[in-house]
């Protein structure tokens, strides 16, 4: 999970280009993410949902804790540079 926010944090600063703001993330992962018990209900629970999942996107860092107290895999932002395949 903390590998996923992480990732999805970084996606929603390229907002301007993928369209994919926060919340826009949020609309698309909650649902898979987090689910009530009852399904009826889900519908009822979306916006809650969406809330939550985009609050955990934005505040990532906060949430989770870092490598030294968590072992396993941490999100590292690095670009690559465009190759031309031929």
């Amino acid at each position: 999970m903390r590998y996923l926010f992480a990732f999805l944090h970084h996606v929603s600063q390229y907002s301007d280009e993928n369209m994919m703001q926060p919340y826009n993330l949020a609309v698309c992962f909650g649902p898979s993410l987090l689910r009530g018990l009852d399904s009826d209900d889900a519908v009822a629970q979306q916006p809650q949902v969406n809330d939550l999942v985009k609050t955990m996107i934005l505040q990532h860092d906060g949430i989770y804790p870092g490598q030294s107290e968590l072992p396993g895999p941490v999100y590292e932002k690095h670009m690559t540079l465009e190759q031309e395949y031929w």
